[in-house]
């Protein structure tokens, strides 16, 4: 019995090795030395362009010639300003740039909760981002407004002419009345400028109204400068001659328009949430990990709504949110 006890500890005793894999380059006849322990890596990717198809949470979004450098995607300018990101996901980002040669790239995985990996195999590059970062015009199937086209310079006229011609009994010339009228128009960048006219045979004709407008994205209204009409829910409209800066709900989704209570937090792991009221669903989100915004919630939504978060690794958070309406 002490013999084979022994034995053991005998064996047991000796150091265990593990060797990683490794190429032998015996074979290739070179002049230069070739490092082929890149390659052990299953991940790797050697430098250069590859043309691949860009996902953004699972969904597809558009096919890129992607730069890698260092085994790294060079995220770049054209692709970064086509991601769906929110205004507050598009600055987290701006701010991980680097200068790769001429080129600027953005190292989007250096933010907390956020993944870029690739498969060359399925020729894929997939970016894994938190839910907050994403636009809302994204998750309601909207175009982000920093990817609107303001359309080409154009000069038009829009025109109507009519012809009347009448002759009495009692006299011997014809009466005729030839009339037109329209808008001329002039789109320059985002400005559109209008001129309304009206001329007739009977007098030169004049501009009846100049007036323009043009859109300001960033606080999604709508400026309007000249001879415009002036209206709202409470008073009859009236001609006026000014500027007018109004808000201009056809500028957001249609989930988006009115008042609607927010619910926000941060998942460690992918998560599902559930948000009721008085035991109703009324929404079921799934978010990937990192924090999370949810602000299109039905406007008859008032009151005190339940939150519940069942998160990946089995924990489950609850928490209320008071979703009265703010409106006066």
């Amino acid at each position: 019995m002490r013999r084979h006890l022994l034995g053991l500890i005998i064996v047991l005793s000796f150091p265990s090795f593990s060797y990683a894999t490794s190429f032998n380059n015996y074979f290739i006849r070179s002049e230069n030395s070739v490092d082929l322990s890149k390659f052990s890596n299953a991940n790797f990717v050697e430098d250069g362009k590859y043309e691949l198809e860009v996902y953004i949470n699972g969904e597809f979004l558009t096919k890129e010639n992607i730069v890698f450098n260092n085994n790294k995607p060079c995220i770049s300018d054209a692709l970064m300003n086509s991601l769906p990101l929110s205004e507050r996901g598009y600055k987290v980002y701006k701010e991980n740039a680097i200068s790769v040669g001429d080129a600027v790239c953005y190292q989007l995985e250096e933010v907390g909760y956020t993944k870029v990996a690739s498969d060359l195999g399925k020729a894929r590059l997939e970016i894994t981002t938190p839910q907050e970062y994403i636009a809302n015009e994204y998750k309601y199937g909207f175009v982000p407004d920093r990817l609107w086209d303001d359309g080409i310079a154009a000069l038009y006229l829009d025109y109507n002419v009519n012809y009347f011609s009448s002759q009495q009994d009692d006299e011997n010339g014809w009466n005729d009345d030839l009339s037109t009228y329209g808008i001329v128009g002039l789109n320059a960048g985002a400005f559109r400028f209008r001129a309304n006219y009206q001329a007739s045979n009977n007098y030169s004709g004049e501009f009846t109204s100049l007036y323009g407008y043009a859109p300001i994205r960033s606080i999604k209204s709508k400026l309007t400068f000249g001879n415009t009409q002036f209206g709202s829910d409470v008073y009859d409209s009236f001609q006026m001659t000014g500027v007018r800066l109004q808000s201009d709900d056809q500028m957001l989704p249609s989930n988006l328009r009115g008042y609607s209570p927010v619910v926000s937090g941060t998942v460690n792991t992918n998560a599902v949430i559930t948000i009721r009221q008085q035991g109703n669903v009324l929404k079921v989100v799934n978010v990937n990990a990192g924090p999370y915004l949810i602000d299109d919630l039905s406007q008859a939504s008032q009151g005190t709504l339940d939150v519940e978060v069942k998160q990946a690794d089995g924990t489950i958070q609850r928490y209320q949110v008071n979703g009265a309406d703010a409106r006066i």
